[in-house]
């Protein structure tokens, strides 16, 4: 404190300003009678208007929402054995990815 408050509004400041909650009792408790009643008004104004401030950047926020991921059921492809047409249209697919129908040469 570079020099002693001269006013109820300083004073009031230096309240705001403490960054303890032991701090802030301890400068009330030592606030001068004359100007109690003015710092404690002006005390709960700025605590009311940063609650306000704080509400209002509350509805900003964006909600989470805690869904968790949807997972589909797995159907197991029901195997077919011994099908020649499945057989060749499976190598078919399995040829067409590995070589292109064109070769660059």
């Amino acid at each position: 404190m570079a020099s002693a408050p001269r006013s109820s509004r300083q004073y009031a400041q230096l309240v705001i300003d403490a960054p303890f909650e032991d701090e802030v009792r301890a400068l009330l408790d030592k606030c001068p009678p004359e100007w109690r009643t003015s710092v404690e008004l002006i005390v709960a104004s700025h605590e009311r208007r940063v609650a306000e401030f704080v509400r209002q950047k509350e509805k900003l926020r964006p909600r989470h929402l805690n869904v968790s991921p949807a997972f589909g059921t797995y159907q197991d492809s029901a195997p077919v054995r011994g099908n020649p047409v499945v057989a060749a249209r499976s190598m078919a697919e399995i040829r067409s990815v590995l070589k292109p129908l064109k070769e660059a040469r």
